[in-house]
Formats: C-alpha cells, sequence, structure tokens
C-alpha cells in the first residue's frame, strides 16, 4: 500500500511538470490525492491497532509457540523428568 502511495505521489508529480495536469484538472489530481492520503491514514491506524492485540502471555493463531506457552511446556517437561 505504501509502495503504491509514493509510485502514485511519483507519477503526479511528474505529470504535473509536464503540465499534462493543467490548472482546470488540478482540481481532480487534489481530490485523488487527498482520497489517497486518507486510505494511508485508514491502513496505518488498522495496523496499530492490530499491533496493539500482541500480546506474549496470550496465544494468537499466527504465533503457537509463544513465550508464554513455551515456558509451560520446560516447565512441564523439568517436572516429568524430576
Amino acid at each position: 500500500m505504501f509502495i503504491g502511495a509514493y509510485v502514485y505521489a511519483l507519477v503526479a508529480i511528474i505529470l504535473r511538470e509536464l503540465d499534462i495536469y493543467v490548472d482546470e484538472r488540478a482540481l481532480v489530481l487534489f481530490v485523488m490525492t487527498v482520497i489517497v492520503l486518507a486510505v494511508i491514514v485508514i491502513y496505518l491506524i488498522r495496523w496499530v491497532l492490530h499491533l496493539r492485540t500482541f500480546d506474549p502471555d496470550v496465544p494468537h493463531p499466527e504465533m503457537p509457540y509463544s513465550p508464554h506457552v513455551l515456558a509451560k511446556v520446560n516447565n512441564s517437561s523439568t517436572v516429568c523428568y524430576r
């Protein structure tokens, strides 16, 4: 997503400098830029909220061997060998 936004900005700058987007079309370019920025902000907020869900004490489906689970396994195997 972020690479696409970078490419969009680069293409927009190039088109503006080559006078392909003249002043009559500048509003279209501005509206598209605002939309792209809004999408980036939404994705950043979603990503931060996703990062907040990580907790080392709660195993996640993506991370079945979390440190908490591994500590339990190590403790129970020590008890079995005694």
